[in-house]
Protein backbone atom coordinates (compact mmCIF):
# COMPACT_ATOMS: atom_id res chain seq x y z
CA UNK A 1 0.00 0.00 0.00
CA UNK A 2 1.52 3.62 -1.02
CA UNK A 3 2.28 6.05 1.70
CA UNK A 4 -0.89 8.61 -0.30
CA UNK A 5 -3.49 5.85 0.30
CA UNK A 6 -2.25 5.26 3.74
CA UNK A 7 -2.48 8.52 4.76
CA UNK A 8 -6.06 8.70 2.75
CA UNK A 9 -7.31 5.67 4.73
CA UNK A 10 -5.95 7.66 8.50
CA UNK A 11 -7.86 10.96 7.70
CA UNK A 12 -11.29 8.64 6.53
CA UNK A 13 -11.29 6.78 9.46
CA UNK A 14 -10.36 9.68 11.74
CA UNK A 15 -13.20 11.78 10.36
CA UNK A 16 -15.68 8.69 9.90
CA UNK A 17 -14.98 7.72 14.07
CA UNK A 18 -12.87 9.76 15.90
CA UNK A 19 -14.40 13.38 15.11
CA UNK A 20 -17.89 12.04 16.70
CA UNK A 21 -16.64 9.67 19.37
CA UNK A 22 -18.79 9.62 22.59
CA UNK A 23 -15.79 7.96 24.27
CA UNK A 24 -13.40 11.17 23.68
CA UNK A 25 -16.01 13.28 24.81
CA UNK A 26 -16.93 11.39 27.86
CA UNK A 27 -12.86 11.28 28.25
CA UNK A 28 -12.69 15.17 28.24
CA UNK A 29 -8.86 15.93 29.16
CA UNK A 30 -8.16 12.44 31.01
CA UNK A 31 -5.26 11.85 27.44
CA UNK A 32 -3.67 9.14 29.23
CA UNK A 33 -7.09 7.09 29.59
CA UNK A 34 -8.19 7.76 25.96
CA UNK A 35 -5.09 6.88 24.94
CA UNK A 36 -5.03 3.29 26.46
CA UNK A 37 -8.86 2.98 25.32
CA UNK A 38 -7.76 4.03 21.64
CA UNK A 39 -4.40 1.82 21.24
CA UNK A 40 -5.89 -1.21 22.68
CA UNK A 41 -9.69 -1.29 23.27
CA UNK A 42 -10.71 0.23 20.40
CA UNK A 43 -10.88 -1.40 17.07
CA UNK A 44 -10.54 1.91 14.94
CA UNK A 45 -7.77 2.72 17.41
CA UNK A 46 -5.59 -0.37 16.76
CA UNK A 47 -6.37 0.13 13.17
CA UNK A 48 -4.82 3.49 13.09
CA UNK A 49 -1.83 2.47 15.22
CA UNK A 50 -1.08 0.16 12.70
CA UNK A 51 -1.44 2.17 9.72
CA UNK A 52 1.54 4.70 11.66
CA UNK A 53 3.74 2.26 12.13
CA UNK A 54 3.25 1.06 8.71
CA UNK A 55 3.78 4.70 7.78
CA UNK A 56 7.07 5.40 9.74
CA UNK A 57 8.31 2.40 8.66
CA UNK A 58 7.74 3.23 5.04
CA UNK A 59 8.61 7.13 5.71
CA UNK A 60 12.22 5.64 7.05
CA UNK A 61 15.17 6.97 4.71
CA UNK A 62 16.55 4.88 2.12
CA UNK A 63 20.43 3.91 2.00
CA UNK A 64 21.81 6.32 -0.85
CA UNK A 65 23.85 4.81 -4.14
CA UNK A 66 27.18 5.37 -4.04
CA UNK A 67 29.15 7.78 -6.42
CA UNK A 68 30.44 4.09 -8.18
CA UNK A 69 26.93 3.14 -8.75
CA UNK A 70 25.92 6.23 -10.16
CA UNK A 71 24.75 7.51 -6.87
CA UNK A 72 25.61 11.81 -7.71
CA UNK A 73 23.34 13.15 -10.20
CA UNK A 74 25.62 14.64 -13.04
CA UNK A 75 24.80 18.41 -14.07
CA UNK A 76 21.90 18.09 -16.55
CA UNK A 77 20.72 14.52 -16.08
CA UNK A 78 17.30 13.87 -15.84
CA UNK A 79 15.64 12.79 -12.79
CA UNK A 80 14.16 9.30 -13.35
CA UNK A 81 10.67 8.20 -11.84
CA UNK A 82 9.97 4.52 -11.10
CA UNK A 83 6.19 2.69 -11.99
CA UNK A 84 5.61 2.84 -8.43
CA UNK A 85 6.27 6.58 -8.03
CA UNK A 86 4.15 7.29 -11.48
CA UNK A 87 1.63 5.53 -10.07
CA UNK A 88 1.31 7.61 -6.97
CA UNK A 89 1.21 10.84 -9.20
CA UNK A 90 -2.56 11.19 -9.57
CA UNK A 91 -3.39 9.95 -6.15
CA UNK A 92 -0.57 12.46 -5.04
CA UNK A 93 -1.99 15.08 -6.83
CA UNK A 94 -5.57 14.19 -5.63
CA UNK A 95 -4.58 14.53 -1.88
CA UNK A 96 -2.98 17.66 -2.78
CA UNK A 97 -6.07 19.11 -3.87
CA UNK A 98 -8.02 17.29 -1.17
CA UNK A 99 -5.97 18.82 1.45
CA UNK A 100 -5.88 22.08 -0.30
CA UNK A 101 -9.77 22.32 -0.39
CA UNK A 102 -9.71 21.17 3.35
CA UNK A 103 -7.42 24.34 3.93
CA UNK A 104 -9.66 26.03 2.20
CA UNK A 105 -12.24 25.09 3.81
CA UNK A 106 -10.64 25.54 7.07
CA UNK A 107 -9.61 28.57 6.66
CA UNK A 108 -13.51 29.94 6.25
CA UNK A 109 -14.75 28.23 8.80
CA UNK A 110 -12.38 29.97 10.82
CA UNK A 111 -13.34 33.24 9.10
CA UNK A 112 -17.11 32.48 10.18
CA UNK A 113 -16.78 31.77 13.62
CA UNK A 114 -14.05 34.66 13.98
CA UNK A 115 -17.53 36.38 12.86
CA UNK A 116 -19.57 34.77 14.96
CA UNK A 117 -16.97 35.53 18.13
CA UNK A 118 -17.27 38.95 17.52
CA UNK A 119 -21.19 39.30 16.88
CA UNK A 120 -21.02 37.30 20.31
CA UNK A 121 -18.25 39.57 21.75
CA UNK A 122 -21.29 42.51 20.61
CA UNK A 123 -23.60 40.71 21.96
CA UNK A 124 -21.68 40.49 25.44
CA UNK A 125 -21.12 43.81 25.82
CA UNK A 126 -24.55 44.72 25.09
CA UNK A 127 -25.79 43.00 27.78
CA UNK A 128 -23.25 43.82 30.19
CA UNK A 129 -24.15 47.49 29.65
CA UNK A 130 -28.12 46.22 29.31
CA UNK A 131 -27.45 44.47 32.59
CA UNK A 132 -25.10 47.45 34.31
CA UNK A 133 -27.90 49.73 33.41
CA UNK A 134 -30.77 47.84 35.69
CA UNK A 135 -28.37 47.12 38.45
CA UNK A 136 -28.20 51.06 38.74
CA UNK A 137 -31.78 51.49 37.98
CA UNK A 138 -32.43 48.90 40.93
CA UNK A 139 -29.45 50.37 43.36
CA UNK A 140 -31.16 54.04 42.60
CA UNK A 141 -34.57 52.67 43.39
CA UNK A 142 -33.00 51.24 46.84
CA UNK A 143 -31.94 54.45 47.85
CA UNK A 144 -34.68 56.33 46.97
CA UNK A 145 -36.66 53.66 49.25
CA UNK A 146 -34.28 54.02 52.09
CA UNK A 147 -34.49 57.79 52.07
CA UNK A 148 -38.54 57.83 52.02
CA UNK A 149 -38.34 55.02 54.86
CA UNK A 150 -36.09 57.14 56.58
CA UNK A 151 -38.46 60.99 56.49
CA UNK A 152 -41.04 58.22 57.43
CA UNK A 153 -39.32 57.22 60.41
CA UNK A 154 -38.75 60.63 61.45
CA UNK A 155 -42.24 61.86 60.66
CA UNK A 156 -43.46 58.86 62.71
CA UNK A 157 -41.11 59.98 65.66
CA UNK A 158 -42.29 63.56 65.36
CA UNK A 159 -45.51 62.75 65.60
CA UNK A 160 -45.11 60.45 68.83
CA UNK A 161 -43.34 63.75 69.87
CA UNK A 162 -46.51 65.55 69.56
CA UNK A 163 -49.08 63.35 70.94
CA UNK A 164 -46.65 63.03 74.09
CA UNK A 165 -47.08 66.57 74.20
CA UNK A 166 -50.24 66.70 73.73
CA UNK A 167 -51.35 64.30 76.57
CA UNK A 168 -49.21 66.25 79.17
CA UNK A 169 -51.68 69.74 77.92
CA UNK A 170 -54.82 67.40 78.38
CA UNK A 171 -53.17 66.04 82.38
CA UNK A 172 -52.38 69.76 82.83
CA UNK A 173 -55.95 70.86 81.66
CA UNK A 174 -57.75 68.85 83.65
CA UNK A 175 -56.25 69.26 86.69
CA UNK A 176 -57.35 72.87 86.26
CA UNK A 177 -60.97 71.96 85.28
CA UNK A 178 -61.09 69.77 88.93
CA UNK A 179 -59.28 72.65 90.89
CA UNK A 180 -62.47 74.62 89.50
CA UNK A 181 -64.79 72.52 90.40
CA UNK A 182 -63.87 71.95 93.81
CA UNK A 183 -64.85 74.76 96.44
CA UNK A 184 -61.33 76.04 98.24
CA UNK A 185 -61.40 75.85 102.37
CA UNK A 186 -61.54 79.58 103.59
CA UNK A 187 -58.75 81.11 104.87
CA UNK A 188 -58.16 82.26 108.21
CA UNK A 189 -58.91 85.82 107.58
CA UNK A 190 -62.27 84.81 106.11
CA UNK A 191 -63.00 82.96 108.95
CA UNK A 192 -62.24 85.88 111.35
CA UNK A 193 -64.56 88.30 108.87
CA UNK A 194 -67.24 85.69 109.75
CA UNK A 195 -67.05 85.57 113.15
CA UNK A 196 -66.91 89.33 113.70
CA UNK A 197 -69.77 89.72 111.84
CA UNK A 198 -71.66 86.86 113.25
CA UNK A 199 -70.73 88.91 116.66
CA UNK A 200 -71.70 92.15 115.12
CA UNK A 201 -75.23 90.38 114.46
CA UNK A 202 -75.86 88.92 118.22
CA UNK A 203 -75.18 92.31 119.75
CA UNK A 204 -77.56 93.94 117.56
CA UNK A 205 -80.04 91.45 118.55
CA UNK A 206 -79.02 91.70 122.47
CA UNK A 207 -79.72 95.75 122.13
CA UNK A 208 -82.88 95.45 120.31
CA UNK A 209 -83.52 92.90 122.89
CA UNK A 210 -82.98 95.59 125.63
CA UNK A 211 -85.00 98.56 124.38
CA UNK A 212 -88.04 96.33 124.13
CA UNK A 213 -88.07 95.53 128.17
Amino acid sequence: MSRTRIVREIDALQDANCKSCQIKRDFGKAEAKLSKHCGSECAIGIRLRALGKKLVSDARPRKKPSRMNGGDKMPGQKTTITSEEQSDLPDLRAEIERLTERMKSAQAQALRNATICDERQDEIERLKAEHEQHAQLRRNAYEAHNAAQARLQERIKQLEEQLDEADREKALLLQTIERAARPEPPTEAQLMDQAIGELTRVRKLIRLYAVGE
